[in-house]
């Protein structure tokens, strides 16, 4: 990074909402790592981020573990309507919408979670975000999950479509 990238101020992704929490959960990243970590990325100026839930989201997986749901990215063309036929100032592509949301963990799981997410995860989140993707994908909704597997201490990966 050279010095003059390091003076400019951090550009945030834009928070929509933020749930109040128990003092028993905490978000296991903040909006500022996941901007830091994904400055770059060309859908920078498209994403928006949520933290959203009450609670930790756990799921059992296929071989009977249970695992955390930390973080998802959602891509989606917004339906053509009379409300969103003008174009955004907010938004560089009106047509694309990226969306992250976070969700709480157990306090005392933080620090670790927050290690994965920031040694693998936002990587894998890059990753997934600069696929060369076909017009046909564009055209449905995607969702990659990033999950805990909080017995093995590592990451489980899934992407949905529709």
């Amino acid at each position: 990074m050279s010095e003059e990238a390091s003076n400019q101020p951090l550009k945030m992704i834009p928070t929509l909402s933020k749930s109040q929490i128990s003092p028993d959960f905490a978000f296991p990243i903040g909006a500022e790592a996941l901007s830091r970590g994904l400055a770059d990325v060309p859908q920078f100026d498209l994403l928006t981020l949520e933290f959203e839930g009450l609670k930790e989201v756990r799921r059992s997986t296929a071989d009977g573990k249970e695992a955390l749901r930390l973080i998802s990215i959602t891509y989606r063309r917004p339906p053509i309507t009379l409300a969103n036929t003008r174009p955004d100032p907010q938004r560089r592509d009106p047509s694309e919408i990226w969306e992250l949301s976070v969700s709480p963990v157990g306090r005392g799981k933080r620090f670790e979670i927050k290690q994965l997410l920031l040694g693998e995860g936002i990587q894998i989140l890059r990753e997934w975000m600069t696929l060369p993707r076909s017009q046909a994908w564009r055209e449905s909704s995607h969702t990659l999950t990033i999950e805990a597997d909080v017995d093995e201490k590592r990451l489980i990966f899934s992407e949905s479509g529709r």
